[in-house]
């Protein structure tokens, strides 16, 4: 009954989390709005200089795309929470935080390290699910960074490609990212997709192939994380050292320091599962507790119930 009451509080805390992220996502999107909208826009960033006012197109449609991926994956994850019952976001959360992860969110990796340690199994296919996130977020967020561009380039400076060779691999690598949403949304977005992904039929190896070139992608943004992990490992023993902190200051960092240590370990141990996991032959993501991490769990409840 515990567990349940806790996964229900953790689940409150991510939507709460993710609800902030879309919101703070929708009024940057506002802002942004109505500074590119003002005519001035250009020469008050550039401050006169026409190299510059050349490269703001470009610019215009980078940080579009930022905000765009921003309220995607917030959305996302959103939706999955609001569907799934606490068993089905017990099993599949290590899938919802490397979206997360995917728009640099630090909030949910700390949340899933207060989540019920136990050995689960994801109930969805990671490779199937994974696809069908980053191929939704390709071709959203990839078309309004174009229309961006082109909309941004034809009313402020009347031509396309101001900036030459730069604004021309920016819309290239747009273009591409927009067909590789149009793709993946063909092939895992459809009404028949889940279908035709279980029955491995004729349509699945190509399915499995593009999948795959997925798993690059996530593996990549799984291991920037996991080197942030080690980052703040050595951040927290680095603060141990840190004389300016004074006596009762290092006291207090010594006695967090192996709980968030743990914290970081337990990460880094989840970012190897996944990695494993989603490169697996098999189609589900396997995990086991993290025993260290439930001793330091068990230890500061019971220091916090002291205090």
């Amino acid at each position: 009954m515990r567990g349940n009451r806790q996964t229900s509080s953790m689940r409150m805390l991510l939507l709460i989390g993710n609800w902030f992220g879309l919101i703070v996502g929708l009024l940057s999107a506002i802002v942004f709005a109505y500074y590119i909208a003002d005519p001035n826009f250009a020469n008050q960033i550039s401050g006169g200089d026409q190299t510059i006012i050349n490269f703001i197109p470009m610019m215009v449609a980078i940080v579009g795309f930022a905000i765009i991926t921003n309220i995607f994956f917030c959305s996302f994850i959103i939706n999955f929470l609001r569907k799934a019952d606490d068993i089905t976001l017990l099993n599949n959360r290590y899938i919802i935080a490397l979206f997360s992860i995917s728009i640099g969110g630090l909030f949910t990796p700390f949340v899933l390290a207060q989540m019920q340690n136990i050995p689960i199994k994801s109930t969805v296919s990671p490779k199937f699910t994974i696809s069908k996130g980053y191929g939704g977020n390709c071709l959203i967020a990839g078309t309004i960074a174009l229309s961006l561009y082109f909309g941004y380039s034809l009313i402020s400076t009347k031509e396309i490609f101001t900036a030459g060779l730069a604004d021309q691999i920016v819309v290239g690598i747009l273009s591409g990212i927009v067909f590789w949403g149009v793709l993946n949304c063909l092939l895992f977005a459809t009404p028949n997709a889940k279908a035709a992904w279980d029955k491995k039929g004729i349509s699945y190896g190509f399915m499995n192939f593009i999948a795959i070139i997925n798993l690059i992608f996530a593996t990549i943004v799984l291991i920037w994380q996991l080197i942030s992990a080690v980052l703040t490992i050595f951040s927290i023993l680095g603060d141990l050292f840190n004389k300016k902190r004074g006596f009762f200051g290092a006291l207090l960092s010594t006695t967090f320091a192996a709980y968030r240590i743990a914290i970081q370990l337990f990460i880094i141990y989840t970012i190897n599962r996944i990695i494993k996991g989603i490169w697996a032959k098999g189609d589900a993501i396997e995990y086991q507790d993290y025993s260290r991490l439930a001793e330091k769990q068990r230890e500061y409840e019971v220091n916090q119930a002291e205090a």
